[in-house]
């Protein structure tokens, strides 16, 4: 029951971020700062893919180290704590609170998925 609920979880945070409109003022500089602190604090990560719209920002991190539980769950770890630390330096820009998802044995390879949701009151969308 709880696999099947994590695995709801993910599916969701996937359909309602891409169901956003973007915000190009917020998302655009968003995007660029999450990329900038992020990448220099997650060299072992191959790649990190950085999506922002109205509400949130997706991250996707890909690594090729990941491949038993026990090294994903380090990458996971190292991932939460550089996410956190982003999250201390800007506190108004994101509520505390993320979604986080490994996928270690997946057929296109290995990657975190990491959502942000934007703090409250910070929302404003320019129909684009």
């Amino acid at each position: 029951v709880q696999l099947s609920t994590m695995v709801h979880d993910r599916l969701r945070a996937d359909t309602v971020f891409e169901a956003e409109p973007i915000d190009q003022a917020w998302a655009k500089p968003e995007e660029a700062r999450l990329t900038e602190a992020l990448s220099g604090a997650l060299p072992e990560m191959s790649a990190l893919h950085v999506e922002c719209r109205s509400a949130s920002c997706r991250l996707l991190l890909e690594h090729s180290g990941g491949h038993t539980v026990a090294a994903h769950q380090s990458l996971m770890d190292t991932a939460q704590h550089a996410v956190r630390a982003f999250l201390a330096a800007h506190p108004c820009q994101f509520e505390h609170v993320f979604l986080m998802a490994g996928h270690y044995k997946e057929p296109g390879g290995a990657y975190i998925k990491v959502f942000l949701r934007r703090a409250h009151g910070k929302e404003s969308v320019d129909g684009g």
